[in-house]
């Protein structure tokens, strides 16, 4: 038996199957193809395949971040944020400004690679150099980060940047900020 389905006439009882299985699969691909597309539902580590690797963990006093670029190691500066604790109290602390100058720098070639990994729900990032404004640091953002699959480039002219990264987790939301010098 063959025939159009959509003109009302009979299908082969062995096309249905295929046309089923291709559905199956079409919609296996459509789930797959929307998993890591930044919001994981759980801890997620490096994968290994990028020149720097942004780690940011959810601690009870707060979170913390790290930048890793081959051997070298650098902790992340927490800017400005609130943050919940078990018991339902919620700290809030503010910086100064001078967060975004970087005390070091962790070198990377032009158009690395940087991957993100950690127990955050989203995480956002930009590139800028320091400038002032009304006396203060301020950051003047040369490339917002697009992270696609937790990975993003930083492909920027050479030179010392701030990089900043934004998690957000259940208990709250901090922005911490690195020195990068793009060679």
């Amino acid at each position: 038996m063959t025939g159009n389905p959509a003109a009302g006439r009979p299908v082969a009882p062995s096309m249905a199957k295929r046309a089923g299985r291709v559905a199956l699969l079409l919609a296996f691909a459509a789930v797959a193809a929307g998993c890591g597309s930044g919001s994981p539902s759980g801890p997620l580590g490096p994968t290994g395949r990028a020149d720097l690797v942004a780690t940011l963990t959810a601690r009870a006093e707060g979170p913390v971040a790290t930048l890793a670029a081959g051997g070298a190691t650098q902790d992340g500066v927490r800017g400005s944020n609130c943050w919940s604790s078990g018991a339902g109290s919620t700290a809030c602390i503010d910086v100064t400004a001078d967060v975004l100058v970087p005390k070091d720098y962790l070198e990377a070639k032009r158009g690395s690679v940087l991957e993100v990994a950690g127990d955050m729900q989203t995480v956002t990032g930009r590139l800028g150099t320091v400038g002032t404004r009304s006396g203060q640091p301020d950051l003047n953002v040369v490339r917002e980060l697009q992270f696609s699959f937790r990975t993003a480039s930083l492909d920027v002219p050479p030179g010392d940047y701030t990089l900043e990264l934004d998690g957000t987790w259940q208990q709250g939301d901090s922005p911490f900020y690195f020195g990068v010098r793009i060679r």
